[in-house]
């Protein structure tokens, strides 16, 4: 026992060294951008290297407003094309791409909509672009718009079956339909192509726990458990801990 909790401790040291170790390469990089941009405004390079950084680290309203220096730049003058892009359509779909994606989580739907589509109109490559594709489908679905949710899903899927994120956000959405055994059916294959999909499995237990289906709602929520804790996610392992809570209590089975 002894040793378990010191191998244990040990791991959870190591973690968070290395979360450390990436939040200061992150912020590195952003100095070093910045430096960059200050020495030459016109270092688009770096502007675009920039926003994304700043969407990664959930920096949103920085993304937005480096994406939007850039597009209005482009207005005023045309952006020169920088590597890896072969052509300005492919840069400026990108640019638009990304304005999206920080909009969409910001929650201004309806213009992380127009970026959206405005970056596929640009560059027509993006409309097989799998997560712009499933970010449309999930503001279509934030929208109450369930019939475009679902076929933005099923197209994703056409395009590659095996995007295990478009089948989750598809199981998601049958289930809010209540179309719960189409959900589940959709949930097997996610954990079918990713077993290791905390997601997917509590969305098991909670598919099974709306068909008062106890025993496998349990199941799945402990697999989910599991998961969640080797991610150390621990307020996803709370929400688990009260259904499961819950449903100890309604069946009588022990904890």
């Amino acid at each position: 026992m002894i040793r378990s909790d010191t191998i244990r401790i040990f791991l959870s040291l190591i973690f968070f060294v290395i979360m450390a170790m990436v939040f200061k390469a992150e912020a590195s990089q952003l100095d070093a951008l910045n430096e960059e941009v200050n020495k030459n405004p016109k270092n688009y390079r770096a502007h675009f290297s920039l926003a994304g950084i700043l969407l990664d680290s959930k920096d949103y309203h920085g993304a937005v407003e480096k994406y939007q220096f850039l597009i209005d730049t482009n207005e005023i003058s045309p952006l020169p094309v920088i590597e890896p892009f072969k052509n300005t359509s492919q840069l400026l779909g990108r640019i638009h791409m990304g304005l999206g994606f920080a909009l969409d989580f910001l929650n201004d739907d309806q213009k992380a909509i127009e970026e959206l589509n405005k970056a596929v109109l640009i560059d027509p490559e993006l409309e097989n672009h799998l997560m712009l594709q499933t970010t449309l489908g999930a503001i279509y679905g934030d929208l109450g718009l369930k019939a475009k949710e679902l076929d933005r899903y099923q197209r994703v899927i056409e395009i590659d079956p095996k995007f295990y994120r478009a089948y989750l956000n598809l199981a998601i959405a049958l289930g809010e339909i209540g179309k719960i055994p189409q959900a589940i059916k959709v949930l097997k294959r996610v954990i079918v192509i990713k077993p290791d999909y905390a997601k997917a499995y509590y969305q098991l237990g909670v598919a099974h726990e709306i068909m008062n289906n106890p025993k496998k709602s349990i199941k799945y929520y402990l697999i989910a458990q599991k998961l969640y804790s080797n991610l150390k996610d621990e307020e996803s392992e709370k929400e688990i801990k009260r259904h499961l809570d819950q449903l100890y209590k309604t069946t009588g089975t022990p904890s």
